[in-house]
């Protein structure tokens, strides 16, 4: 499922409030465009209509794709920092989702860094396209 959320937000800039809509996950089975908007920098972004300041909303985000069976989860690296960030995993790294156990979802790939992710991406892509069965 993808999950989007709308929230305002007062430019750093010039003070502007206004609208913007933030990713939670993405599912790109469901609608195949995310996919793109992700890799066009699209995702999770501040633009001011006044002043034209753009900036990254740092918040994590599940890359998922329901055909090729992968996730991959980014999470701003401040989380290493937070202790009760790592009550969401199991000891093997796996996520606790309730009645899920063995989904793919429950094993994302984590990454701390989004360009990280989208090079995660094109590696299952391409996994999928040309590795062994």
């Amino acid at each position: 499922m993808t999950i989007i959320k709308t929230r305002t937000h007062n430019c750093p800039e010039c003070g502007h409030d206004q609208g913007y809509l933030l990713y939670e996950s993405l599912n790109v089975t469901l609608d195949p465009s995310l996919r793109d908007k992700l890799f066009q920098g699209l995702i999770n972004v501040f633009h001011c209509d006044e002043c034209d300041f753009t900036a990254f909303i740092d918040h994590p985000l599940l890359y998922h794709d329901m055909n090729k069976a992968f996730s991959v989860q980014y999470y701003p690296v401040s989380y290493l920092d937070d202790d009760e960030f790592f009550r969401i995993f199991r000891k093997d790294g796996s996520i606790f989702f309730e009645g899920y156990t063995d989904h793919y979802l429950t094993k994302p790939h984590v990454v701390f860094d989004v360009h990280e992710m989208l090079r995660y991406i094109v590696f299952r892509e391409k996994v999928f396209e040309q590795g062994q069965e």
